[in-house]
């Protein structure tokens, strides 16, 4: 088993959507560790939000790809208002 196999095992038993690295990126289950470089050791389990939903998005310093994916991947769930 590879270490991207437990990751993604531990990700969908906890019902993470995928990972991210603060707000600079993210990645879903869907498409884990595409960057496969050195960075991975600083990612955290993540939810998916839609970019309307995003703290980030309001302040232009959103990464998600709303013409893609839509959305972006969160440390934690933001806040309903």
């Amino acid at each position: 088993m590879t270490v991207k196999e437990i990751v993604l095992e531990y990700l969908k038993a906890q019902r993470f959507d995928g990972l991210c690295n603060v707000h600079d990126c993210g990645c879903a289950i869907d498409d884990l560790m595409p960057c496969c470089n050195d960075s991975i050791e600083h990612c955290q389990p993540g939810y998916k939000v839609l970019c309307t939903e995003c703290p980030y998005y309001k302040h232009d310093e959103c990464v998600g790809d709303p013409g893609t994916s839509g959305g972006c991947i969160l440390s934690e769930r933001p806040k309903k208002s």
